[in-house]
């Protein structure tokens, strides 16, 4: 009896953790969108969610560290990013949902890299070019 108890609950954990890795409305307001330029600092092309840290000027002039975390790792490169895609210095400009539970996160829906001359869109699962190509 308590071996079943025990798989029930185990197995309802797995459920919950699952549930709410894979949902961007758990963790990320999608009721709204916020846009900025960053400057890279940091760029990890990692699995499960690659993601990026970088310095943002707030409306007070002062700079403020946020955190981006982007699609799914496949589906990242994918569309071409790699590990040299974004690099400590690159200005950029990011639009995302911002997180529910963090201060200073957001969710990637765009991303315009002047320096490389694209711009990605989640879920296009394609880069553009900036020139209009």
């Amino acid at each position: 009896m308590i071996c079943r108890y025990t798989l029930i609950l185990i197995f309802t954990l797995y459920a919950y953790s699952a549930l709410g890795h894979h949902t961007l409305t758990g963790s990320f307001d999608e009721s709204r969108e916020i846009a900025f330029e960053i400057r890279v600092e940091e760029y990890q092309l990692i699995n499960p969610h690659p993601f990026m840290k970088g310095r943002v000027l707030n409306n007070a002039g002062e700079e403020e560290l946020w955190e981006i975390e982007m699609d799914n790792l496949w589906e990242m490169e994918a569309v071409g990013f790699d590990k040299d895609t974004l690099i400590p210095g690159d200005l950029i400009k990011v639009t995302g949902y911002p997180s529910k539970h963090k201060a200073r996160e957001i969710f990637l829906r765009s991303l315009e890299h002047p320096r490389l001359g694209f711009l990605y869109r989640h879920n296009v699962r394609r880069l553009f070019d900036l020139d209009g190509e």
